[in-house]
């Protein structure tokens, strides 16, 4: 068996497809000590052309059809624009909570800062919320006394129900649906051979996701209908709903408990 080291967008794409953050650090670390000739991986790096960069074509190809969604998408254009909290004003908002900083989009550019700064925004029923992970997000702001009101966009959910048997990391699906690689346009560090891999840059990570969202929508449509209704009645509703349960808990009688344990205990005994 032959390893081919060279760091190539055929490699790169594997790995992907299978998660290996780490050996795509280790390959690349190899790739670039190799300095084969005429390979492919290493005449782009040396151009600065990057792998996988948004709209590349190799991505545009349909190699990965099927597992999170079509690759056929030109990459978008965000609005990316750092605003002040009182420039969101659309009816339509992305957020994104970072620890105990809220970054919140909408077509004017991305704002940040505590939630507190959003909090009419978030208690406005008339403003949708599209997230990814939105019910960790209701428990987190509720902590801080805010109520996330508003009709739901999950990202996660949506894709969830295009294709149930893939990974629904939103990071993944905005390479997928937008053509943007959220890795690669985040500020690189230095770090370690087996570093954990940096996360998205939060400011275009935010921007990205109500584009995300659109088209996420337009597939769940074109799909089948009667999915977007199941969102609608269902998903969506269900999103607050186990968010409160997350929050209160579950009320356990223990007598009750240690008589079903004991009743099972000696229903076990006799059958021994």
């Amino acid at each position: 068996m032959v390893l081919d080291l060279a760091y190539t967008p055929d490699v790169e794409t594997i790995f992907k497809l299978y998660e290996f953050p780490s050996l795509i650090r280790l390959v690349k670390k190899i790739s670039d000590k190799l300095e084969i000739p005429g390979r492919a991986g290493n005449d782009a790096k040396k151009a600065g052309n990057g792998v996988f960069a948004a709209g590349n074509d190799a991505m545009g190809a349909g190699k990965d059809e099927g597992r999170h969604g079509r690759l056929d998408r030109p990459s978008q254009t965000l609005a990316t624009a750092i605003v002040e909290p009182a420039a969101i004003t659309d009816a339509r908002v992305a957020l994104q909570l970072a620890d105990v900083k809220l970054y919140v989009a909408d077509s004017h550019g991305v704002a940040s800062g505590k939630a507190e700064a959003f909090k009419q925004i978030l208690q406005n029923p008339a403003v949708t919320k599209v997230g990814a992970g939105l019910k960790a997000q209701i428990n987190a702001l509720r902590l801080q006394g805010i109520e996330l009101q508003g009709p739901l966009e999950d990202v996660e959910l949506l894709h969830y129900l295009i294709n149930p048997e893939s990974s629904h990391k939103a990071d993944a699906l905005v390479q997928t649906y937008l053509g943007i690689d959220l890795q690669a346009e985040a500020p690189q560090q230095e770090a370690s051979l087996f570093d954990e891999p940096q996360g998205p840059d939060h400011q275009l990570f935010t921007a990205a996701l109500i584009p995300l969202a659109d088209a996420l929508l337009k597939e769940l449509d074109a799909t089948d209908s009667r999915r977007r209704r199941l969102y609608d009645e269902v998903e969506e509703p269900l999103i607050g709903v186990l968010a409160r349960m997350e929050q209160a808990g579950v009320r356990i009688d223990p007598s009750e408990l240690k008589d079903f344990s004991d009743g099972l205990r000696t229903r076990a005994a006799s059958l021994e």
